[in-house]
């Protein structure tokens, strides 16, 4: 520590505020770099659920086709929130998937304390939403 003192003793002014304009510079232009690169990242959104991996090949040919960015994570197809909802209702349309699961509302909502009538009402909020998915395919 005490050299570190004495060699900032030894520099000038001049030579103390270019190091100084320096480190924060620096500073600056990596805060910069990594504002860019997290507001370039997509937040994704798991479309399809426990897939097989053949019919994953073909979803993702699908994906690749339509130019929809997408990512692989054990059976699970991921796209971008903002694509979500059109691209699984024409992926539903034309009959992907076979297996796994499309939309969670009613899955992620019901167990073993669930009333008939709040299993009637998730499967109601299930079907407006393909219906209203569908819709923003036209």
């Amino acid at each position: 520590m005490e050299k570190i003192k004495e060699l900032l003793g030894k520099l000038s002014d001049k030579t103390k505020k270019i190091i100084i304009a320096s480190v924060i510079g620096v500073l600056v232009i990596g805060g910069a770099v990594f504002a860019a690169m997290s507001m370039r990242q997509k937040p994704y959104e798991v479309m399809f659920t426990g897939v097989s991996s053949e019919e994953s090949k073909q979803i993702i040919g699908k994906l690749q086709e339509d130019g929809i960015d997408y990512q692989y994570d054990n059976g699970d197809i991921k796209v971008p929130t903002e694509q979500m909802d059109t691209t699984r209702a024409k992926l539903v349309s034309e009959g992907y998937p076979k297996s796994g699961f499309t939309y969670d509302v009613f899955k992620n909502n019901v167990n073993l304390m669930t009333t008939d009538t709040d299993r009637q009402t998730f499967k109601l909020y299930d079907l407006e939403t393909r219906i209203g998915s569908t819709i923003q395919i036209f």
